[in-house]
């Protein structure tokens, strides 16, 4: 238990992170608020419901290696949960290729002359690294070393730079060490060849919860269902504005309603799962220009989804379809009644186009009509509807996708993490809160755990050991009980 019962924890965000943070905080007997700058719970993993259809920001999978992260889950959702085996596609050369890539799969359908000049890459590469080896300067580096440079630029490198919209040469290492499930082609061959060799990772990768009803959202509804259950309470639609220090700690923070009108909530104790630089953006103690360089240089891509409705039952079986190929303005489909079509129209299904893109950009401003339009194009390119066969459901935008993990990301992360701990009753966690790209169990995990170390906070002082708990966290979600 806490030391006082009557400790008021204000969460910032209304995530999964934010949300497991106040449950875990209201368990304990802590007086909690979650405030949120959006109208509803859920962040990325949030769903809208228009025309019968529940829409999510893209597909989202719901599995851990930890079964209390699970248990807590299964508890959130109850009855209202299905399980599915994973089906994902890559759209490359007019073929079909399976997801997460399979040896066999891909070796069988790659044109000749590209499968002999893949494996000549390969051959060329481990000898290379065998004579000389060399670090792993960034991602294009990581991947060349380990698949070659034709399998690169054909499955790893095109669609990378087309989501991230920068050279592969300029992004971390990191993304692809903490992405790709396989450390080389001699591994993906031999989980394919020997029994039992990375079936716990393919087991990771191909099972995963889904909500029956209630699209992804459903989750963070539950989560929030429960937190009012435990006293707590949800300020929505309250955009975080300054957090207010007093003798180095945080005591308050000032959040603008969608009136105009600012309201102050005191607090004892910080969570915040906000993008970091809004977080140091916000400390206010009275001086200036202090936080600026801890929040200088991490950004985010943005997303924007064109969700269409088809009159056919389905377009296909797919849960993922990648689309790497830079002739498509799309990188990703998803069809959400391949999750669940439990209480969906039979006779139409619903399909969500992602582009990637930079605030401002050319994707970011288009009308959302003409962007249906592309979307539509782009399906029909690769064969999966015809031309002026779909309907607009509805249009969203996420502005904080994807943390991006450029040269040197890390370093201002750690600038920037060093800052917010000079507060020591402020923690900050989940995939915004730690610049971190992570899936919902670690969210729901690190946001426990978060709360779970609250207590500490009240102390004059934090160890310097916790720095990098929550990163911890994201590898192994452990923290559960």
């Amino acid at each position: 238990m806490y030391a006082r019962p009557s400790m008021r924890v204000l969460v910032l965000g209304a995530g999964l992170a934010g949300l497991s943070a106040a449950v875990r905080a209201a368990r304990e007997g802590a007086s909690v608020l979650v405030v949120e700058g959006a109208g509803q719970v859920g962040g990325l993993a949030s769903s809208i419901q228009v025309d019968g259809w529940w829409l999510d920001h893209g597909p989202h999978r719901f599995w851990s290696r930890d079964e209390r992260t699970l248990a807590f889950a299964r508890q959130m959702l109850g009855e209202n949960i299905v399980e599915s085996e994973r089906r994902s596609r890559i759209v490359l050369l007019g073929r079909s290729f399976e997801y997460p890539l399979r040896p066999g799969d891909a070796l069988s359908k790659l044109p000749a002359r590209i499968l002999a000049r893949a494996i000549a890459d390969w051959l060329l590469e481990r000898a290379r690294h065998w004579a000389r080896p060399r670090p792993d300067a960034n991602f294009e580096d990581w991947v060349v070393k380990r698949f070659g440079r034709t399998l690169h630029e054909l499955f790893f490198g095109q669609y990378t730079e087309k989501a991230w919209g920068a050279p592969c040469s300029t992004i971390s290492a990191d993304w692809a060490a903490q992405r790709i499930s396989q450390t080389g082609l001699l591994d993906a061959a031999a989980s394919m060849l020997l029994p039992g060799r990375g079936a716990e990772q393919r087991s990771l990768a191909a099972r995963f919860l889904y909500p029956k009803r209630g699209g992804i959202g459903a989750l963070a509804q539950a989560c929030a269902t429960h937190l009012r259950e435990l006293g707590g309470e949800i300020a929505l639609e309250a955009r975080v504005e300054r957090v207010e220090l007093h003798g180095g700690r945080a005591r308050a923070i000032h959040a603008r309603r969608a009136d105009g009108g600012v309201e102050r909530f005191d607090c004892d104790a910080l969570i915040s799962t906000i993008p970091l630089p809004r977080l140091l953006g916000a400390l206010d103690d009275g001086t200036s220009g202090r936080n600026d360089a801890g929040a200088s240089g991490l950004r985010h891509r943005a997303v924007r989804f064109v969700h269409l409705e088809v009159a056919r039952p389905r377009l296909s079986p797919n849960h993922w379809i990648y689309l790497p190929e830079k002739h498509l303005a799309a990188h990703r489909a998803t069809e959400f009644k391949n999750f669940s079509d439990h209480g969906l129209p039979v006779d139409r299904t619903a399909v969500c186009v992602e582009f990637t893109c930079a605030k401002d950009d050319a994707l970011w401003s288009m009308p959302e009509r003409e962007l249906a339009r592309l979307a539509e194009s782009d399906l029909a390119r690769i064969g999966l509807l015809e031309q002026g066969e779909a309907r607009l459901l509805a249009t969203q935008v996420l502005e904080h996708a994807y943390p991006i993990y450029d040269l040197g990301y890390k370093r201002r992360v750690d600038a920037a993490l060093a800052i917010a701990k000079t507060v020591p009753n402020i923690r900050t966690t989940g995939r915004q809160g730690l610049h971190r790209y992570n899936n919902m169990d670690h969210s729901l995990a690190m946001g426990w755990h978060a709360a779970k170390g609250l207590a500490n906070t009240l102390d004059a002082t934090r160890p310097v050991r916790e720095a990098r708990a929550d990163e911890r966290v994201a590898a192994e979600s452990r923290w559960f009980g």
